[in-house]
């Protein structure tokens, strides 16, 4: 054998042992991260947690959930032009966009076609837990269309809240508001992120029209105490813990499906079902990869699920009790990406909750001017006046309120954890970075 055989023949005996034991290293880290999943995941259902998507979605359809989907399809199957939907967000942004008459008129008209079709869901939303129109998201995988008209009928209600007000019938506003509260609440599918985040749109959205009206007119005591219970009832205390125990049960059905060979990492089924022994062999480098990242993924999300019940104040400082990502393993891109969604959703909703009870404290400011003639000298001389408020979620303290000539100032510190004395952000610079949540009394 010549010397180029040789070496070619070693290389070859070097390139098998390095796949042998490339292969041998894989499936030991499969056994050993299969076995820490097994572990974690009866650990989890010994808790009483669900670890199964059906689990979670078993419950998930309320005595109402039938009419609301019925409802629902009648709603979306009104239809109004791109320019009638454009003047009632318009109107709907009033605190914003301040509509011209012309916005006011093409709204209104709008609003009498979709008015019965609205009725009829904002109705259908008052019975019970029904979640969003299940039956539209068993017929089409498109949720995000579901959530579009959830959004939809959500703005319209807020639009014809601020007419009616605008029309001197402020009971009537009140009506339409919390029945978009009520709609708002049908924005969570099982619990999921998406739904979350579009609950949580639907209720600042819900909050501005309640400014808007404020800005406009007043509301009678009755309906200032309905008001308030609407947004009491808003739901967002346990919004995201809920939401991380559907995408911890989605992630594991993901990976099992996957590691099985049964669907790609989007969830599209794969011809052939589960696979044999030679496609377990080729796979086993990817399984023992899914396998660590559904591991770490499950400690991740079991941390993070704690500090989700920490005030923000300490959720949100950076570091090892901030940012959780960046305590993972570099290799563990899968849960990281888990990881991060829920991080950036904790802000937005610590905004809306602290939208809310700014709100709750609006409306209690003015039954105080309505009762005494002036709004108080301190915001803790309107509490009790209809309404009862929290403090500001970010600091913990009460909200910053400072009276003006004809009207007063009203924030909360955001995200960012520091009063910047009330300086308002842009639009197009979000909460953080130098800038409060301001609400101001006439704006």
């Amino acid at each position: 054998m010549n010397k180029a055989k040789k070496i070619a023949w070693w290389l070859f005996r070097a390139a098998v042992v390095l796949l042998v034991v490339f292969y041998a290293a894989a499936g030991a880290l499969t056994l050993w991260f299969g076995r820490q999943v097994e572990s974690k995941t009866r650990a989890i259902a010994a808790r009483g947690e669900p670890i199964s998507v059906a689990d979670i979605a078993g419950g998930a359809r309320g005595p109402g959930a039938a009419a609301f989907d019925a409802a629902m399809k009648r709603f979306t199957a009104v239809k109004i032009s791109n320019g009638e939907d454009a003047a009632i967000a318009t109107v709907a942004a009033y605190t914003r966009e301040k509509p011209a008459p012309e916005d006011w008129a093409t709204a209104r008209s709008a609003i009498g076609k979709l008015g019965p079709a609205v009725d009829e869901l904002s109705k259908a939303a008052t019975t019970g837990e029904v979640s969003v129109g299940f039956g539209i998201l068993s017929e089409s995988s498109k949720s995000y269309e579901v959530f579009s008209h959830i959004r939809r009928a959500v703005r319209t209600l807020s639009a014809r809240a601020l007419i009616r007000a605008r029309d001197g019938d402020p009971s009537g506003a009140a009506d339409d508001l919390v029945a978009a509260l009520r709609v708002s609440r049908t924005a969570s599918p099982r619990g999921a992120i998406i739904g979350a985040l579009v609950r949580i749109s639907c209720v600042n959205l819900s909050c501005a029209g309640i400014r808007a009206c404020l800005q406009i007119g007043e509301f009678p005591d009755d309906q200032t105490g309905r008001l308030c219970g609407a947004l009491d009832a808003a739901g967002l205390d346990e919004l995201l813990p809920r939401a991380m125990l559907y995408e911890r049960a989605v992630s594991h059905m993901t990976y099992q499906n996957m590691m099985r060979g049964d669907t790609d990492n989007q969830g599209n089924p794969l011809p052939g079902g589960r696979r044999g022994l030679l496609w377990k062999l080729e796979t086993l480098p990817v399984r023992a990869m899914l396998y660590a990242n559904e591991s770490v993924s499950l400690d991740a999300l079991a941390l993070q699920s704690e500090q989700m019940r920490k005030p923000y104040r300490e959720f949100g400082k950076s570091g090892k009790d901030g940012d959780i990502a960046d305590q993972l393993p570099w290799w563990a891109v899968l849960a990281k990406t888990t990881v991060l969604v829920f991080a950036r959703a904790r802000a937005t909703a610590d905004r809306c909750e602290a939208t809310v009870e700014a709100v709750k404290a609006m409306l209690a400011l003015e039954r105080c001017r309505a009762a005494n003639g002036s709004y108080p000298d301190t915001l803790a001389g309107a509490q009790g006046f209809g309404c009862r408020f929290g403090d500001d979620p970010f600091s913990g303290k009460a909200f910053v309120y400072r009276r003006q000539s004809d009207g007063y100032v009203l924030y909360s510190i955001g995200d960012d954890l520091k009063d910047n004395g009330g300086k308002q952000a842009g639009k197009n610079t979000g909460q953080s970075g130098g800038a409060d949540m301001v609400w101001t009394m006439p704006k």
